[in-house]
């Protein structure tokens, strides 16, 4: 069976493989931006690897298609967050951002790749724009 790599922030790898299953990456995420690797290009060796069943022959994804694809994945993570943020405020209004942003890290265990308090004042920057 064939594998594809790719090359992404650390957390995102972390919370994205946490959140789904490598199939539904590849369908919901990866698969159209898979192409037919350059002779020339070597294969890229990333924190995310991705099994990939036949797909005539396609094996590569760009640099410039992997940027994308962080990016579609760093907004999944905050559209989680966002949610996570809202439910955790219903069921606990007094709940802290601080206590939130904790339960979440740990929730995906990306605890080792980011610093949750930095985190929480670039969200907060965020959500001020």
């Amino acid at each position: 069976m064939n594998e594809i790599s790719i090359n992404i922030k650390p957390y995102l790898a972390k919370y994205i493989t946490a959140k789904y299953t490598l199939d539904e990456i590849l369908q919901n995420f990866v698969c159209s931006y898979i192409e037919v690797r350059p002779a020339n290009c070597p294969l890229p060796n990333g924190n995310l690897t991705i099994p990939l069943s036949e797909i005539e022959g396609k094996n590569f994804i760009s640099h410039k298609n992997q940027k994308k694809i962080e990016k579609k994945f760093y907004n999944l993570y905050i559209s989680d967050l966002d949610n996570f943020i809202a439910e955790k405020k219903q069921e606990n209004p007094k709940n802290t951002l601080t206590n939130i942003f904790y339960d979440f890290v740990k929730k995906y265990d990306i605890s080792q790749y980011i610093d949750c308090e930095a985190f929480r004042k670039q969200y907060i920057r965020k959500i001020k724009k």
